[in-house]
């Protein structure tokens, strides 16, 4: 069930803001560590790989969004 409220929003999230908002990174990487959680490992690399660049340009590479996202990349390489 939040895998799909999750791909929901991301979807919702892409029609309604702009590329490169923070919100837009916000959604993907709540998204790929849901996926990551239920395992599947590879749909959520591409998703947190999308995700990543979004949030480090928003937030900056220190940023526990940032930090957080790219701690569950790096399990999943």
């Amino acid at each position: 069930e939040a895998e799909a409220e999750l791909r929901d929003a991301v979807a919702r999230g892409a029609r309604v803001f702009p590329d490169g908002h923070a919100t837009r990174g916000i959604f993907l990487a709540s998204l790929g560590s849901c996926l990551a959680a239920e395992g599947a490992k590879a749909e959520a690399r591409q998703v947190l790989e999308e995700a990543l660049p979004l949030l480090q340009g928003s937030f900056g590479a220190d940023h526990a969004r940032c930090r957080e996202a790219a701690q569950t990349l790096a399990t999943l390489r």
